[in-house]
């Protein structure tokens, strides 16, 4: 008696209509899409630093083969 009155409150509280449930669904998707837009813009952001970091290493060392089978000079 006691775990039906229970669980008969649950089902009333948790309805919630089919307009939030849609808008729950699509907002999850804007949020993980946005988040994977981030993530792919972090990381072109981190390459173009990384090479410019190179290029600069280049020029101000020269550039330096770090191949096993280059030849030691």
């Amino acid at each position: 008696m006691i775990a039906q009155d229970y669980t008969k409150r649950l089902k009333r509280n948790v309805k919630m209509g089919e307009w939030n449930d849609n808008i729950l669904f699509l907002g999850g998707f804007i949020l993980a899409g946005a988040a994977a837009i981030g993530g792919v813009i972090t990381y072109l952001i981190s390459k173009i630093r990384w090479a410019s970091l190179n290029y600069q290493l280049d020029m101000e060392y020269g550039k330096r083969n770090l191949s096993k089978h280059a030849k030691k000079r």
